[in-house]
């Protein structure tokens, strides 16, 4: 039997409204900050969120901004434990309904792109472009939006003719960044999404502090931990859960430390 994508969906709200209500608990018990998951973190977690998948403010409308703010700003606290008046079951449905919209705004904007990398450029024009956008406000119309793209199309066509490339070549090349670009967002799991909304969430106490999934965190272990060479210059393993140190490479900043030995 084939799970479809909404059966998965339906299964991982679920859980990750679980997964979230645990995390919550736990930033809010054991954090070092030793604050409560409240209106003021939720403020924080909302924005992180938003800027984790559109941070140069370039995607979204202001008007998605402004109905998703409204709506779930000071409320994620509330989602999160299951508080909610009509709601008392842990959720998190802000999470899939902010990146669901989020998927549609950056296909438009893919296709926009393609218009914008048809047409040709002028570079006698004077234009301004702000590269760093984090702190701008978010377009206001779909005219604006694709206005911000014209502009960043062109500084990137210039910037590869600067370099000596010729503007089909550029154009190819950004076609291609783009289409990996729209990919990578379209194709991501619900356990992956969730993990953007609550390395958000961790964010908001501290921007040390990340959540990974259970699939993310067995890769990370697998490659930093499990019989992996280490930037120190050690292969290790694990031992019932401890890490060990099983031999140093010759050379290696480990060995010449003189302080670190195998076991």
């Amino acid at each position: 039997m084939v799970m479809t994508y909404a059966q998965a969906l339906e299964l991982s709200m679920r859980q990750s409204g679980k997964i979230t209500e645990v995390v919550g608990h736990i930033l809010s018990q054991s954090h070092l900050r030793q604050k409560w998951l409240d209106n003021d973190i939720s403020n924080i977690f909302f924005d992180n969120y938003l800027d984790s998948l559109d941070l140069n403010h370039q995607i979204f409308l202001q008007s998605d901004v402004n109905e998703f703010r409204q709506k779930y700003q000071d409320l994620l606290d509330d989602y999160t434990f299951g508080i909610l008046e009509n709601n008392r079951v842990p959720n998190a449905a802000p999470a899939f309904e902010i990146f669901e919209r989020f998927k549609e705004r950056i296909q438009e904007r893919r296709k926009v792109i393609g218009e914008l990398l048809d047409q040709e450029y002028k570079f006698d024009v004077d234009d301004e472009i702000m590269i760093k956008r984090s702190e701008e406000p978010w377009p206001g119309s779909e005219g604006e939006a694709r206005e911000l793209w014209r502009l960043r199309i062109k500084y990137d066509l210039l910037q590869g003719r600067l370099g000596k490339e010729e503007i089909s070549e550029v154009k190819e090349r950004l076609s291609k960044r783009y289409d990996r670009l729209v990919k990578d967002f379209i194709t991501l799991e619900p356990d992956e999404v969730l993990q953007i909304y609550l390395t958000a969430l961790s964010n908001a106490y501290d921007p040390h502090s990340n959540y990974m999934s259970p699939t993310t965190a067995d890769d990370f272990y697998i490659k930093n931990v499990h019989n992996e060479l280490t930037g120190i210059g050690a292969l290790l393993r694990s031992n019932e859960g401890y890490c060990q140190i099983v031999s140093l490479v010759p050379g290696g900043p480990a060995d010449k430390s003189k302080k670190i030995k195998p076991g």
